[in-house]
C-alpha cells in the first residue's frame, strides 16, 4: 500500500470516528476563537481542493 494511500485511510478512519474523531476534536475547539479560525482557514482549502 502507498504512503500516500495509508495516510488518507488514516484520516478517514478518524473523521469516521465519531465523538473520537473529528466530530468530536471541532465540538472541543468551538470555545476557543484560535482554533475556530485555523480550522475555518483549513475548511475554505478543502472546499478549494474538492471543487464545492
Amino acid at each position: 500500500m502507498s504512503e500516500n494511500r495509508e495516510t488518507v485511510e488514516m484520516f478517514l478512519n478518524w473523521v469516521k470516528d465519531g465523538d473520537q474523531g473529528l466530530a468530536g476534536w471541532i465540538a472541543s475547539v468551538m470555545n476557543d476563537p484560535a482554533k475556530l479560525q485555523e480550522l475555518s482557514r483549513i475548511y475554505t482549502d478543502i472546499k478549494s481542493a474538492f471543487g464545492f
